[in-house]
């Protein structure tokens, strides 16, 4: 069983700090925060916060939001969702014809405007995708194998 720890108001401030300066984030998440071991980070109504934790398998409880890399975070499809529109920094919008690509996990041929580098909010349209990062002119998809469509023949 995973072990969670709550995040204290300094901790989040952390989380937030990052979406701020990484991504222009602008709006407010009024949930409780929550890190795994493997720094994986998860959300949850504050409504349902306060739990014993020891009669719980915590693991399964809340939404995958991200994971903190060390001055970044990689946002989750969902993490996407809630912050993307909030947000007016690192977002690369694809065109609709690459969007089956993507959610096959292929990765996209895409100009790196300015050799811009960490992760960046995919998005088409009003659709968020998840996050992923440049290696050159490739957008690299860090969408989980679990979450794909399937594959491209």
């Amino acid at each position: 069983m995973q072990k969670l720890s709550i995040l204290n108001s300094k901790e989040k401030k952390k989380i937030f700090k990052i979406l701020v300066d990484h991504y222009g984030f602008n709006g407010e998440l009024d949930y409780a925060f929550f890190l795994s071991p493997k720094k994986k980070i998860y959300i949850l109504s504050k409504e349902f916060a306060n739990f014993d934790e020891s009669s719980l398998r915590i693991d399964t409880l809340g939404l995958y939001f991200g994971e903190l890399k060390e001055t970044a975070i990689r946002l989750s499809i969902e993490g996407t969702q809630i912050v993307g529109p909030h947000c007016d920094k690192n977002i690369v919008e694809i065109a609709p014809e690459d969007l089956k690509k993507w959610m096959f996990g292929q990765e996209l041929s895409i100009k790196n405007e300015n050799n811009k580098k960490g992760f960046f909010i995919v998005k088409c349209g009003k659709d968020y995708l998840g996050a992923g990062s440049f290696k050159g002119d490739v957008l690299k998809n860090y969408v989980a194998k679990s979450r794909r469509i399937g594959t491209m023949d």
